[in-house]
């Protein structure tokens, strides 16, 4: 169920600029899918866990998203991450370049690596079939990069890259029912319904009645 910004349920609540711009109850930037959970307050690793941990990799509700962003879900061109590489050969997000909502600066040789403190490795990285000046592919997004940008490529010479452990998909696997119980959690703690007057039945009803009576006169008037 969706709230709208004063924490009233809203039975319909669509925004026109898609699912990443949901906002928590206090204005706050959230996670489009946990409204509950403000993004700014997670640290760029830990945003990293949430997003691609409890939803890229778990989410029913993502399944078959055509390259979701690891900051914030969105598909389609609306993100774009690009890296650039040090002279001491050393890669880093460029942060001037970049666009995303939810940007961060991570520390890539860390968001590479499996741990079982951290163990989402969703991190963008260069794709060596793409131009210099493309922008990077997140991990997990990089085998349905290959068949779609590049199609006569072998997607399998690159599984290097691209595999996810049964480690991390079972760590991830419990972030994300970790996020599940806290969410039935709070809802079980206020059991208050407080629905919003734009989006109750009773305005659904008035519309009616008033169509209804517009049509009556224009009859009668004819």
């Amino acid at each position: 169920m969706l709230t709208n910004d004063s924490g009233q349920a809203c039975f319909v609540c669509e925004k026109e600029t898609g699912h990443g711009d949901l906002r928590h109850a206090d204005g706050s930037p959230s996670c489009p899918r946990c409204p509950n959970i403000k993004t700014k307050s997670l640290s760029g690793q830990d945003l990293l866990k949430h997003m691609p941990g409890a939803h890229i990799l778990c989410d029913e509700a993502l399944k078959g998203a055509k390259s979701p962003c690891g900051f914030c879900l969105n598909t389609g061109t609306l993100c774009e991450i690009y890296l650039i590489t040090r002279s001491d050969a050393a890669t880093s997000i460029n942060m001037a370049k970049s666009r995303c909502q939810n940007l961060r600066r991570i520390k890539l040789k860390l968001a590479e690596k499996f741990t079982t403190t951290q163990p989402c490795t969703n991190h963008p990285l260069i794709c060596s079939l793409c131009a210099k000046d493309s922008p990077a592919v997140w991990k997990y997004n990089f085998k349905d990069h290959i068949a779609e940008r590049h199609p006569f490529a072998n997607p399998d010479l690159y599984e290097p890259i691209w595999r996810v452990s049964s480690d991390e998909k079972t760590l991830m696997r419990g972030v994300y029912l970790a996020r599940t119980r806290m969410r039935a959690s709070t809802k079980s703690k206020d059991r208050t319904l407080a629905v919003s007057d734009l989006h109750c039945s009773r305005l659904a009803l008035r519309y009616v009645i008033f169509l209804s009576l517009f049509v009556f006169t224009h009859i009668q008037s004819n």
